[in-house]
């Protein structure tokens, strides 16, 4: 594989391949659809409202990155960040709470929250075969050296007793 840079510069300024986009609302993906105007990205584009457990491993199987613009994050850590990770993806996300809170510690690739270009300049360095490579290596060191959920339990349980 060489550098896959070009890619993003080539034709539309889209990377090879169907970028596709989940929502939790149809009213997120139908906004987003008449933004970009489906005449121009309908061959290249797929958006998807709510999809079942398989959906989502079969878009994960054949994706090349995922891509969590997030602006704010209500709850927790979303899950959705860890699958992605799981699933061996590349995966940029914006610069913010609790998600910032794994930089350095993850190959999670930051971009600014609101700022369209330096996320763009994100996923692009995503599709960079060196950069992709090393995000990857990085996550799955990252899920190695992280406790799994019973071994949580088995340090609370200890902790309680004592």
């Amino acid at each position: 594989m060489g550098d896959n840079r070009g890619r993003m510069t080539e034709g539309r300024g889209l990377p090879a391949g169907t970028l596709t986009f989940l929502f939790t609302d149809i009213e997120g993906s139908t906004k987003l659809l008449n933004e970009l105007g489906t005449d121009r990205y309908h061959e290249v584009l797929a958006v998807h409202g709510l999809i079942t457990r398989e959906e989502l491993r079969a878009i994960y199987r054949t994706s090349h990155v995922a891509v969590f613009p997030y602006r704010f994050v209500r709850t927790g850590l979303p899950l959705v960040v860890l699958e992605a990770v799981a699933a061996g993806l590349p995966v940029v996300t914006t610069r913010i709470h609790p998600i910032r809170e794994l930089e350095g510690r993850t190959g999670l690739v930051f971009a600014r929250p609101r700022d369209p270009p330096d996320i763009a300049r994100a996923i692009e360095s995503a599709f960079d075969d060196a950069q992709r490579a090393a995000v990857v290596r990085k996550n799955d060191e990252w899920i190695r050296t992280t406790p799994d959920w019973s071994a949580v339990a088995k340090n609370f349980v200890s902790f309680v007793r004592r």
